[in-house]
């Protein structure tokens, strides 16, 4: 699976003035079939083709409004025995869009990752099982460092409206 927004690519950030067109690219190759290819914009369905392929290639247009994070999923229902899952399930990497030179800010993101980063600063003093302090203190420092971020995102800034928390 792949996707590109212009010349960008997965894990690229595209940088726009509001109210630009996002001309995207996406495409599909599987060893089973796939009944869904989904282009999401900020965690929405954007565009949805139904398929029963295991080859696919599409492309669309987004507006956009404001900065925002892209990426293309592959799912079908139905189970395979060739998969050693409940269902088929892909997903691509995002790539960014800042749009007037504002990142993307999303409270609700910010929160679950407050959360999550908590979990793992519980687990890691818990954990009696470092080689060194050392490496104990590298974990809480990175720790550290993305509380910092995402505490900002939560705090909204560099973003306003929908953007910020």
């Amino acid at each position: 699976m792949g996707l590109r927004v212009g010349k960008a690519g997965l894990g690229d950030t595209v940088k726009l003035q509001a109210g630009a067109e996002l001309q995207n690219h996406a495409w599909l190759r599987s060893n089973v079939p796939a009944t869904k290819l989904e282009v999401i914009w900020n965690g929405q369905v954007a565009a949805r083709h139904d398929l029963n392929a295991t080859s696919a290639d599409v492309a669309g247009r987004i507006t956009a409004k404001g900065s925002g994070w892209m990426l293309v999923r592959a799912w079908r229902e139905e189970g395979d025995e060739d998969i050693l899952d409940i269902h088929p399930y892909a997903t691509t990497s995002p790539i960014y869009v800042t749009v007037g030179g504002r990142g993307h800010r999303s409270r609700a993101a910010a929160t679950w990752a407050l959360q999550w980063l908590d979990r793992l600063e519980q687990a890691t003093l818990g954990n009696p099982d470092d080689r060194t302090r050392d490496e104990r203190e590298t974990v809480l420092r990175d720790l550290s460092c993305g509380r910092i971020f995402y505490q900002s995102c939560f705090d909204g800034d560099e973003g306003t409206g929908e953007n910020a928390r």
